[in-house]
């Protein structure tokens, strides 16, 4: 997860870098087909781990969001108290008008990845 985030955050600055639209997802969708099988073992691959992995991509993201959206309010004495009070409040709602579409109920995999690049294609 951590190499994939890595990732993510790389190719999005490299498409803000280009000069023009980018073939394909801003985020690269990796495959779960290495969730499928493991060459080492002789046992049947489970149809549970990509499920499993997609939802634990999509809680990670979820709770971060919760760990943003519950922080301290900024100080008022800060200079870029507004910038914090703002950009929490976009990601509130944001985060809000998204929750029936990404975060709720029996959808597709890569929800989590279509939550993060609408976030990075929107603007505060």
């Amino acid at each position: 997860i951590d190499r994939m985030g890595r990732e993510a955050m790389g190719s999005y600055f490299e498409g803000l870098r280009s000069d023009g639209p980018t073939d394909g997802p801003l985020i690269p969708r990796h495959g779960l087909g290495f969730l499928d099988w493991d060459p080492n073992t002789e046992e049947a691959p489970s149809p549970l781990r990509k499920g499993n992995f997609d939802l634990l991509k999509l809680l990670a993201t979820q709770e971060s969001v919760y760990r943003i959206l519950e922080r301290e309010p900024p100080n008022p004495a800060d200079n870029n108290h507004l910038q914090q009070t703002a950009t929490t409040a976009f990601l509130q709602e944001f985060f809000v008008e998204r929750l029936p579409t990404h975060f709720t109920g029996h959808l597709k995999y890569d929800r989590a990845d279509d939550f993060l690049e609408e976030l990075l294609l929107s603007t505060p």
